[in-house]
């Protein structure tokens, strides 16, 4: 039996390990905040997303509007109970009709690339943060923007629109995961980077 170190062998190696939970915790954030990603970079590379990714947050997007509709449904069951749910001008499924349009517009983009792979400078790079946040103090450093401004912007916006009763309470819910998820994802991107 072949050994790498003293004590470590095989598949079962603490480095193996480590590196399949960050890939397989990566990838879990990765499909959370894929939804928030899009609006984030609009010039993101063809394969900055994996198909998992895409698939499954596909997935999600479809039944996140199901099981809320499900959910508002079975709490206004409950007899002589009746309890109003928080209203905001958009919800989880007008969310999820931009997500498809977003996912739509950046298909036709990507699929182009995919024909003119010259066009593309990194196909795995997610592309440029959005231009105010090279005005924040600390916005020239790109793993802080990654990891620390972009989700404390969904954090805050979501919060302050829920309050403004512009987005609903399931909205801002899951728009305060998928900033969390995001910050995950970015921290093992960083991570990842620092270990090579």
């Amino acid at each position: 039996m072949l050994t790498d170190k003293a004590g470590e062998s095989g598949a079962f190696n603490s480095n193996n390990m480590q590196q399949t939970a960050m890939n397989v915790v990566g990838t879990f954030c990765g499909i959370l905040s894929r939804p928030v990603d899009l609006i984030l970079r609009p010039f993101h590379g063809t394969r900055y997303f994996s198909l998992p990714e895409i698939f499954f947050s596909n997935l999600m997007m479809i039944f996140l509007p199901v099981f809320s509709m499900a959910a508002r449904t079975a709490v206004s069951m409950i007899p002589l109970v009746h309890i109003a749910m928080p209203v905001g001008l958009f919800d989880i499924s007008s969310f999820a009709k931009l997500y498809f349009l977003l996912s739509f517009i950046h298909g036709i983009r990507i699929y182009y690339l995919m024909l003119h792979p010259e066009k593309e400078i990194c196909s795995e790079f997610e592309g440029g943060a959005l231009p105010f946040f090279h005005l924040i103090p600390g916005g020239g450093s790109f793993w802080f923007i990654r990891i620390t401004l972009e989700p404390a912007l969904i954090l805050i916006v979501s919060t302050f629109l829920t309050r403004m009763n512009i987005f609903s309470s399931g909205l801002a819910i899951y728009l305060q995961i998928a900033a969390l998820a995001l910050a995950m994802k970015n921290f093992i991107g960083w991570y990842q980077a620092w270990e090579l």
